[in-house]
């Protein structure tokens, strides 16, 4: 084997070898609970806030929106991770996703409570918000 044939088998060895995907070998989202959260509305917002509760005692409350200031339209879905540090994994979980309507965070609209009762560690949880008036909305989980 000459020394150009051996630059290409060390090349394409390399080149192969990066193109792997590594992300089949380790578990998706270990010690994590990722919650998804879909607006299935009619209208836009400015943010979205998933409020957990635990013990009736709120755990956790991040708020997500676009980092180019956009409102999220209908169909944008909003994504919320947990870990075993932010929540208990061993008891269950009530949800609510608050709602900003303008930058100032004041005028919102809350969904109704979700009770997650069987939280396991890996696990993807999909939402939807549906609605055609702040009067009429309701979280749902998605399957």
């Amino acid at each position: 084997m000459n020394v150009n044939s051996l630059f290409i088998v060390v090349s394409l060895t390399v080149f192969l070898s990066a193109c792997t995907n590594i992300e089949h070998s380790q578990p998706k989202n270990v010690g994590q609970l990722s919650i998804d959260v879909k607006n299935n509305t009619d209208f836009a917002y400015k943010a979205f806030q998933l409020n957990l509760y635990q013990d009736h005692k709120l755990t956790t409350s991040p708020i997500s929106t676009f980092a180019d200031g956009t409102t999220i339209q209908e169909g944008d879905i909003m994504d919320f991770t947990f870990t075993k540090e932010e929540i208990d994994f061993n008891k269950k979980v009530d949800i609510e996703v608050v709602m900003y309507v303008d930058n100032t965070l004041k005028k919102k609209v809350v969904t109704n409570k979700v009770e997650i009762t069987n939280i396991k560690q890996e696990r993807d949880l999909t939402y939807k918000i549906t609605g055609h008036s702040s009067e009429d909305i309701r979280l749902i989980i998605m399957y």
